[in-house]
């Protein structure tokens, strides 16, 4: 489980890093005026920020899980 776990951090570090450009690319198609152009980067963007918030969720609840199992141990 910590392999799974140490993949989906670097698959989201990795995803990570192309948010902000990803956010230029929104704004500069926004300014072009040209639908076909926004249509695609807003598909591109809701399907990036799909996976990412997937990633980050099932990141989080891992991660509330083993806590909640710590602290169920510590209390035995």
């Amino acid at each position: 489980m910590e392999k799974v776990k140490k993949k989906l951090r670097l698959a989201f570090a990795i995803l990570s890093v192309f948010f902000i450009p990803l956010l230029l690319a929104t704004i500069w198609a926004i300014s072009t005026s040209n639908k076909w152009i926004i249509l695609s980067i807003f598909l591109v963007d809701f399907f990036y920020l799909t996976v990412e918030s997937t990633l980050l969720s099932i990141l989080v609840f891992e991660t509330r899980r083993k806590k909640k199992e710590v602290k169920k141990e510590v209390n035995k």
